[in-house]
Order: C-alpha cells, then sequence, then structure tokens
C-alpha cells in the first residue's frame, strides 16, 4: 500500500484539477503496476492482490498496460534504487586518544557540593 500511495504521489501530483476522476483506471492503474514491479525487484511477491488489482482498473485492456509501461518502469526504478542505495557515511573524525600519564589527578575527582543552613548550594 505503500509503495502505491507513493507512486501515486510521483506520477500524479501535478495533475490538474480533476484529472485523477477523468482518468481514474490509469491513475489506478499506473499506482499499482509501480507497486508491483517495485515490490518484485524487492524480493516482494504481490501478485496475489496486485493483478486483480491492475487488471480491474484497466478493465483487463493490455493497450493500458502498454501505454502506461515507461512511466511505471521509470518509477519502479527510481523508488528502488532510493530504498537500496547505500546510505551517505560522513567521515567522523577520530576522538584524540588521551594518556592518563598527562591527566592532573586533582581534576579527577569533582568537587563537593553541599547545602548550607539556609539552603543554599555550596562547594
Amino acid at each position: 500500500m505503500g509503495l502505491h500511495e507513493a507512486a501515486h504521489s510521483a506520477l500524479h501530483a501535478d495533475d490538474a484539477d480533476g484529472e485523477y476522476v477523468r482518468h481514474r483506471g490509469i491513475k489506478e492503474t499506473e499506482a499499482e503496476s509501480v507497486a508491483y514491479v517495485s515490490a518484485g525487484l524487492l524480493g516482494l511477491d504481490t501478485s496475489t492482490y496486485s493483478i486483480g488489482y491492475i487488471a480491474g482498473w484497466s478493465d483487463c485492456d493490455p493497450q493500458v498496460i502498454k501505454d502506461t509501461a515507461s512511466r511505471v518502469l521509470r518509477c519502479a526504478h527510481t523508488f528502488v534504487e532510493a530504498l537500496t542505495e547505500p546510505p551517505v557515511v560522513e567521515p567522523v573524525e577520530a576522538t584524540p586518544r588521551i594518556d592518563p600519564a598527562d591527566l592532573d589527578p586533582s581534576n579527577l575527582n569533582p568537587p563537593r557540593v553541599g547545602m548550607d543552613a539556609a539552603g543554599a548550594l555550596s562547594l
């Protein structure tokens, strides 16, 4: 479902008002086809649901599938590349090692904090 809705967003977000209603069969065919192809490329089988959904919205017209194929494949590959692309990892500067011999022992013990008779903090 997430891939289907993402496909609507990627393919149809810039459509004119009313475009979805006038061409709902094509829009639904495209969105579910993107979900089906993307899922397949990611190793997931959604055919049990997707094939019937696509057949229904395309009126089982192979020409609808053919006419939408290039947009579907382009979008599906874009999604899969985005989902499988290794994350960019910024190099992290190593933290310098501290030699314990360089530490001043008087700084190793934090000061004691207490309260005076009036309830104020005192060192």
